[in-house]
């Protein structure tokens, strides 16, 4: 799949359009296939090194999404909760 990834922190030039594994969902876990999704305010406070150690380099940013399930991982019964 194509991602945009951070190996390093720093301006928006550390920014690199690349191809990372297809993510396998695990137990309990959904694969979205991502329709939309956008960046905010933690995602360029990632990138900068403003909250360094909140994440693990390198990183993918933007977990905000919009999209369809692709795939169930393992679907062991969990209790359901209500929002």
């Amino acid at each position: 799949m194509k991602a945009v990834v951070i190996h390093a922190y720093g301006g928006p030039d550390v920014l690199k359009f690349e191809d990372v594994p297809d993510p396998v969902p695990g137990n309990g876990e959904v694969l979205v296939k991502i329709l939309a999704t956008n960046v905010n305010p933690i995602d360029y406070k990632i990138r900068s090194g403003a909250v360094e150690g909140y994440v693990t380099l390198p990183a993918v940013l933007g977990q905000d999404l919009s999209g369809i399930v692709a795939a169930l991982g393992n679907q062991q019964r969990r209790p359901c909760r209500r929002l």
